[in-house]
């Protein structure tokens, strides 16, 4: 696999975990009573989303182009 196409499958994988967790995480800081860093995580993993969309896009585009071996 090329670098890149293996560096984007690796960074998307990388962001599908960490949106896994952020979730749960989101849940313990709001049992702590900590609402500012649960906002600060829902702001992170809105972020991460676009990110891992970005991604994905990247990916298909090197897919149709060909290009992703």
């Amino acid at each position: 696999m090329e670098n890149c196409n293996y560096n984007c499958t690796h960074l998307l994988s990388k962001k599908h975990a960490l949106l896994w967790r952020i979730p749960q995480y989101v849940k313990d800081a709001e049992e702590a009573g900590h609402p500012a860093c649960a906002d600060m995580l829902r702001k992170i993993e809105a972020d991460e989303k676009k990110h891992a969309e970005m991604l994905k896009a990247a990916i298909e585009g090197l897919c149709k182009e060909g290009k992703f071996k």
